[in-house]
């Protein structure tokens, strides 16, 4: 038997993958535009958006295939101040998110952890807007670690119950508020948010925007 690697056909599929990744809708107006990400790329997004390329559909394809095999239904969503969101139905009857890294379950200090939980910070951010959104101080976020833990590589799924306070998920809001008056502030304007709106700084590595971003602070002296 021959066997031929066909490009032809790999392009096909992944054309096929891009055409099921629509353009987001809610750009601009998600939760996750303003919660654990920085406002310069979530305002590249809105005004002059990279083109979507096979890395950003494979991440996509993983993400929708987790999603689909453990969330049961379709995401529930969530308006609140004119900022949009999604949790998933799950196994516990109650609301959850559930999110992939390939990063090992004791490797997540890229993701800034946070530092009383461990997990990282930009996911809780997101996850705290939810639990305002919905009204609850009680909240399940599921993790699967494609790399697994420092006993395997095999992927691992682990469950985390969250809990928090009314006037700690107030307080959160009111920042999220803030950041997304910045946003909408800077796209009238015309004019990029602070680079102090970053999340994280590594946050900068694998930006699609690294370049672009780097060349307007050159022009301002930043």
């Amino acid at each position: 038997m021959d066997v031929f690697e066909n490009h032809e056909k790999t392009q096909r599929v992944m054309e096929a993958l891009k055409g099921k990744h629509e353009k987001r809708l809610d750009i601009g107006k998600h939760v996750s535009d303003y919660a654990g990400r920085c406002l310069r790329k979530a305002y590249f997004d809105i005004t002059n958006p990279e083109p979507v390329d096979d890395a950003l559909i494979l991440h996509f394809l993983r993400g929708k295939a987790l999603h689909d095999m453990l969330a049961l239904g379709e995401p529930k969503v969530l308006e609140c101040d004119g900022i949009l969101g999604h949790t998933d139905d799950s196994f516990f009857g109650s609301d959850a998110e559930w999110k992939t890294t390939n990063y090992s379950s004791g490797n997540m200090n890229w993701l800034r952890e946070d530092k009383w939980s461990g997990l990282p910070g930009s996911y809780l951010a997101q996850i705290m807007c939810y639990m305002h959104m919905i009204g609850t101080t009680t909240f399940t976020l599921g993790l699967m670690h494609m790399q697994g833990d420092y006993k395997n590589r095999l992927p691992v799924i682990k469950i985390y119950d969250l809990v928090a306070t009314k006037e700690e998920l107030n307080l959160h809001w009111a920042f999220i508020l803030d950041r997304k008056d910045r946003l909408e502030y800077a796209v009238d304007e015309g004019i990029p948010p602070s680079v102090a709106t970053r999340w994280f700084k590594s946050e900068c590595d694998n930006c699609p925007y690294f370049t672009r971003c780097r060349s307007e602070l050159l022009d301002e002296g930043t």
